[in-house]
This record gives C-alpha cells, structure tokens and sequence, in this order.
C-alpha cells in the first residue's frame, strides 16, 4: 500500500506522519509527503522511511507582480485567484509525479487543502487536526470575516472525501455541528504515541541545567494561545516556595518572545526562563526526561499529544480546561486540571505536585498505564486497518 500525505509542517500533522512511519514500514506500507511550506531539512529531519517531495513554486514573475500590486495598493485578487490556481495545478502535478513512480493507494488530507480538480478513481481521506477557523472560534481571538468561507469550503472538502477522520471526539463532535454534517460522518482516530521511545530515553544534555534543580516544562509556540503569559506569571507565586525551579518552554516565538515574556518576571529570575526555541521531534523525549512537571496552559487543543507525551515520559502534568484536553485526563487521577487564565490556580496546582507526592506518584503510574491505549503499536494497527477497508471496498 501507498499513502501519500499532503500537510503543512509544524505540530500534530507532522509528528503524526513521523510516529507512523516505522509501523508502517513493518507493515509494507510506504508513505510519501508532500510539503507546500517553506521548510528547513536540518529542523525538521524526516526518517529515510518518509519520501518527501515539494511541488514547483508559482514564477517568480507573477509573485512580483502581485507584490507590486500590493505595494501601489491596486487590486490583487484576480493576481491572487492566479497563484492559486497554478500552486494547485503544481500540487496535483506532483502528485501524478509520484503515482508514476509508485502506484498510489491513498491521499490523505488536512484542512484547507482544495480537490475539487483531482483526478477521477482518486481515493481521498481527510483528517482534521485542527483549522484555523476553529482555533478563532474557541480563543479569544477576532473573528475573521472569511471564515464563513472557510467553512463552507471545508464541508465541501470532508463531502467529497471517502473517508474523514478526526484526532478527538471534542473536534469531531465541533465538526459535525458547526458544518452541519451527518452524525458520523467524521469518525474518532486518534494520535499515536511510540511510547517506548519517551519512556526509555534518556535526559537530554543539550540544555544546561543542573540536575538536581526543579523544572517545568511546555511545549508550544510561543503564543497567547498557549497561554504562556499566564504561566510565566505563575511561576510568580512558584518562586517564592522554590526559587531556584526553571521553566523551559520548547517552541517557536511568534507574536509572543522571550524577552517579551521576560517583562512578567524580576530581571533576577530571567536565567531561570529558557526557550530553546523549535526543536526537531526526535529530541522532544530527552526534553521530557528534564521535567519534575509537564504544564499545558493552553487556551485551546484539539488533542493534547504533550499531555499523553508527558505521560509515556512518566512526568507528571497540569491542563486546563479547554478543547479536548478534559477528554484525556481525568483530575487529580492521571494529571490535574484549572480553568484556563487562572494564573493563581495554576501556581497552586503546579505546587501541589511539588508538595505532595503520594499525588505524584498516583498521577505519574496512572499516566503510564492511561497511555496505553494510544501507543503506536496498537493505534498504528487500526490506522492500517482504516486504510485496507477503504482500498478493499474501492477495488470492490
């Protein structure tokens, strides 16, 4: 069998591709990527299992021209309507490219891609990790005038498809309301996690600290979204009871930076914030094994894949209450919760965990056996499993 993913880098849809690639190279199934975004080989290292390809860009000549538009502030949608429709024309253009070579079974989807010119006896599968119009609609962001648009295209997109997957049962259940799809339509499909690699790794040496200091750790981008103000301001309280803890927040900075975080805190505690910025995923589980504490503080996931992370890590975790997150941890059982911008209940929680470790201890053995039931060599199987029907009922 041949899949080929069609996806833009950065979080979920990446690490998703990676996690699965070794289960299915076991399995004889080859996976093809196709990458439309700029992207850095170095940082972002796909497995020799993940054949990458990036289509052609639009000429140079027109991209000028639209930039020339812009800068006299002359109409560009006609410009516009033109680059998208020669990147489309590019991308199926590689996707025949690639089923010349090898003869493809699947092309699997995320948000936003357009199908409406594939080709006839294609099987498409859309999997939602999560668009841009839901993350406005559940944050505390403007609402953007085209995302009724969006929307409409998206239900268009997921009609069309053979088959839609969502990554949790909140944005499948979104999903099916906000685009008034049939009930069922989307079906629940997890992340998997490769729960060995996190559990058997060792500490990473590639950030100085010492070994006997606590330390809490975030994944994400440096964003508002993330809630990375909000626990930046409670390690206010945290310091006080621990003033020597460090926060590492693995990620990269966006509207929000590190020094702009660092006009929450004393100049003296600023050694004790560190951000290493975007690291590639094979380093994430020695980052892990740094952590006396996991902390989401996000306003809003479609998933959490940290939070199980941290718990095939054996790191203990705090979430909030937003998004899909609540449908992975269970409080004071496998992790802790707080409403989301409680920065007071959230540098008391994260002292809970400090201070109490029979709670610790429960959390963290309760972490590794929840986990389980996400691990890559059984969600990686019904993955598989997913896909054999949907070729086996198409050559039928």
């Amino acid at each position: 069998m041949h899949i080929v993913y069609i996806l833009k880098l950065g979080g979920g849809p990446e690490s998703f591709v990676k996690n699965i690639s070794e289960i299915f190279a076991k399995n004889n199934i080859r996976i093809s990527l196709v990458i439309n975004d700029e992207f850095d080989d170095n940082k972002h290292n796909f497995n020799n299992l993940i054949k990458v390809y990036r289509p052609e860009k639009v000429s140079a000549i027109t991209y000028r021209i639209y930039v020339l538009f812009r800068l006299l502030r002359l109409p560009t949608k006609s410009i516009l309507n033109k680059i998208y429709k020669d990147n489309e024309k590019r991308l199926w253009q590689t996707i025949e490219l690639i089923d010349n070579k090898y003869p493809i079974d699947i092309i699997e989807v995320t948000e936003g891609t357009k199908i409406t010119s594939i080709p006839q006896g294609r099987i498409v599968v859309t999997r939602a990790h999560g668009s841009n119009w839901t993350f406005r609609m559940f944050c505390s962001d403007n609402i953007d005038p085209y995302d009724k648009i969006r929307k409409k295209k998206q239900k268009l997109l997921m009609t069309m498809s053979a088959k839609n997957f969502a990554i949790s049962r909140h944005l499948k259940d979104h999903l099916e309301n906000e685009l008034s799809l049939p009930a069922d339509s989307i079906e629940y499909s997890p992340y998997p996690i490769p729960i060995k690699k996190f559990l058997n790794t060792k500490r990473s040496s590639s950030i100085d600290i010492p070994t006997n200091a606590k330390v809490i750790l975030s994944i994400g981008r440096i964003e508002k979204r993330k809630g990375m103000e909000i626990l930046v301001e409670s390690m206010l309280e945290v310091w006080n009871h621990y003033p020597e803890t460090y926060l590492i927040m693995v990620g990269k900075e966006t509207e929000l930076t590190l020094n702009k975080l660092r006009l929450l805190i004393p100049s003296e505690k600023f050694e004790y914030l560190i951000n290493p910025g975007y690291l590639d995923y094979k380093l994430i589980p020695s980052i892990y094994k740094m952590a006396d504490l996991y902390v989401s503080a996000s306003e809003y996931e479609t998933f959490g894949y940290t939070l199980l992370e941290s718990m095939a890590s054996g790191c203990p975790l705090i979430c909030t209450d937003r998004g899909a997150m609540p449908e992975l941890v269970e409080h004071r059982y496998n992790g802790l919760i707080v409403p989301y911008g409680d920065e007071n209940a959230l540098s008391q929680s994260i002292l809970t965990v400090f201070n109490d470790s029979e709670l610790r201890k429960k959390i963290v053995l309760n972490g590794l056996e929840y986990v389980k039931a996400y691990d890559i060599d059984k969600v990686g199987l019904n993955i598989i499993k997913q896909y054999s029907r949907l070729v086996t009922n198409e050559k039928s």
